[in-house]
């Protein structure tokens, strides 16, 4: 999840230096992780129920100078929210590391391995280049004491493991077609895919 992925990345703003503010257009799930999130920022709102030009507006009335989007075109994505230009500088930044195709997103954050240079001429956006890795993490999440091997993973001895623990929905038809004929086409190969079970 982008959450476990950048929250250490908010928390660690120069807030001396920096006013921070965040707008969850989510459902609040009322977790650990959302109430670190709001810690995280000198001002969080949760935004979910107000409409895009609600939101522009307010992005306008706070005189926020930089805005970072983290969905892109994925997730509660609202392009509709930016298309009004509410503020100076957009750039959005991991959820979605590809063009969002439009004139009013400014920028692109990733790194050279995300976009390579030659594939520039493909985005939209201007695109920022991350020294090392655009992925950040969270330095505070313990690492797992055991490893597991791949017999009690449920995978093979041997043979490569092509794995995606994305989100199901960005599992569409076409990208399951090409993860089968790469299965195909590599012999001993296996699909390793996270599926998160419903709570009830």
């Amino acid at each position: 999840m982008v959450s476990e992925a950048i929250v250490g990345c908010f928390e660690h703003h120069d807030r001396s230096r920096f006013v921070t503010h965040a707008i969850s257009l989510g459902l609040n799930d009322r977790s650990v992780m959302r109430k670190r999130i709001e810690r995280a920022f000198d001002r969080f709102i949760d935004g979910q129920a107000k409409s895009d030009v609600e939101i522009a507006e307010m992005l306008r009335q706070l005189e926020i100078d930089v805005v970072i989007d983290l969905n892109g075109k994925s997730g509660e994505c609202r392009p509709g929210i930016l298309a009004r230009r509410p503020v100076p500088v957009q750039a959005h930044f991991l959820g979605y590391p590809g063009t969002t195709g439009v004139q009013f997103m400014d920028y692109i954050i990733a790194d050279r391995v995300v976009i390579p240079e030659t594939n520039l001429v493909h985005y939209s956006e201007n695109v920022i280049y991350l020294p090392h890795t655009y992925m950040p993490t969270d330095r505070t999440r313990p690492i797992a004491p055991n490893t597991p091997t791949r017999a009690e993973a449920g995978l093979p001895e041997t043979g490569f493991v092509f794995a995606c623990h994305n989100h199901e929905y960005k599992l569409t038809p076409d990208v399951f077609d090409v993860w089968m004929r790469l299965l195909r086409t590599i012999e001993g190969s296996v699909l390793w895919l996270k599926f998160l079970i419903p709570r009830r």
